[in-house]
């Protein structure tokens, strides 16, 4: 199998950046692919997770102008019987680890540490940060659903990741001084990738995550953001628990369903709330230039989406 993506990074060891229940992640410092290895060598679900990645890539891809959001490259799936490539890679890790199957992707590099220390204030009020992420690098959540941050601290799996992902609410976000309009934006952006997902590539988007990160690769200047967390675009990342939905009323509870079950990455649905009206006005508008039938619209009980057919 040929592994270039492997191959040149020579051999750099490999850190964890990532771990949660079914998978670790695993990259070498500085650039160079992520590599996430499943916990457990039975468990199949990186399959899907590979499966439902390529084709979020392949349903933007298909599109005459890609949207404003990054997707990472996909570059290969290794299957836990690979022994070839599994006795070449076992060198690079710190720690014993056995073979399980492994998706090898672009990764997304973190902010440089002074914005992780600008979000982590954001927390609180002292002046020097918890001790436990002094030495970290991260990615931003933005949590569009969410005004109030919860106090700051990091999970037990954290412990040991180079990297983190703080989630920014929207009172953060007002508090440090980023532009109402680039609020908008993201919201936007958000909206425009879920009805892709939905309507081009029928899958209903449970689980996937929406973060913050530097530009790189083929990112281009229009979807750079500039504020006070430095330059910066949006990615959707993580599609392990996303599955297909049926072009059909099944489908459209399906996906209201995942909706639901999100992180509070999307704003709540209020007939009178600015931004959830850009979520929305933007969700329609792309929905419709898909699916001439299909469109998203508010409720009477504002705390409802309904999916509905003309």
């Amino acid at each position: 199998m040929s592994d270039t993506h492997t191959e040149t990074q020579g051999v750099r060891r490999l850190s964890i950046i990532g771990a949660g229940i079914c998978s670790t992640t695993w990259a070498p410092k500085g650039d160079g692919p992520a590599f996430k290895f499943g916990n457990d060598e039975t468990d199949q679900s990186l399959e899907n997770e590979f499966k439902m990645h390529e084709r979020v890539v392949e349903s933007f891809q298909s599109l005459s102008t890609f949207p404003r959001i990054q997707v990472p490259d996909c570059y290969n799936l290794v299957m836990a019987a690979d022994e070839d490539w599994w006795n070449r890679i076992i060198k690079r890790l710190p720690t014993p680890w056995a073979p399980g199957n492994c998706i090898l992707a672009e990764r997304v590099l973190p902010f440089p540490k002074d914005t992780m220390l600008l979000v982590v204030h954001s927390y609180c009020s002292q002046e020097i940060p918890p001790d436990s992420f002094l030495l970290k690098e991260c990615l931003i959540k933005p949590y569009l659903g969410c005004c109030q941050p919860q106090e700051i601290h990091l999970e037990p799996g954290q412990q040991v990741c180079s990297q983190v992902d703080l989630p920014l609410h929207l009172y953060q976000m007002k508090k440090l001084g980023v532009p109402e309009a680039h609020i908008k934006q993201y919201a936007r952006t958000m909206a425009e990738a879920l009805a892709i997902m939905h309507w081009i590539g029928s899958i209903d988007g449970k689980g996937v995550e929406f973060v913050l990160a530097p530009p790189w690769g083929e990112a281009i200047k229009a979807d750079t953001f500039s504020n006070v967390l430095g330059d910066h675009c949006m990615w959707m990342l993580d599609f392990g628990l996303c599955r297909d939905i049926s072009m059909d009323e099944a489908g459209v509870q399906q996906a209201v369903k995942a909706f639901w079950h999100a992180e509070p990455f999307y704003p709540r649905p209020a007939t009178e709330d600015p931004l959830w009206l850009e979520f929305r006005e933007q969700y329609l508008r792309t929905s419709e230039d898909r699916l001439e039938y299909v469109f998203l619209k508010a409720s009477k009980s504002p705390s409802k989406i309904e999916f509905m057919k003309p």
